[in-house]
């Protein structure tokens, strides 16, 4: 299943580096869009988080397939049963 995602081409970033240095600063094109990427992971997003509600609707079949296991992919997947 893929859907687009929409996301801000630009953000603010404050972190600290491996030396704990304060950094605060803008991230935009790409990097941004991979960041946010990354960030949704550890905050425990799901790109259907960022879905309209039609459009979830519109995929439900295709995710209730997936949760039961009725999916095809080109690699190895464990299904719970």
């Amino acid at each position: 299943v893929h859907e687009s995602v929409k996301r801000p081409d630009k953000i603010h970033v404050t972190y600290l580096d491996e030396d704990m240095n304060p950094h605060d600063e803008w991230v935009e094109g790409y990097l941004a869009r991979v960041m946010q990427h990354e960030f949704d992971h550890l905050d425990g997003t799901m790109f259907i988080d960022h879905l309209s509600p039609l459009r979830k609707q519109m995929i439900k079949g295709k995710l209730n397939k997936m949760v039961e296991g009725k999916a095809r992919c080109a690699y190895k997947v464990k299904t719970v049963k």
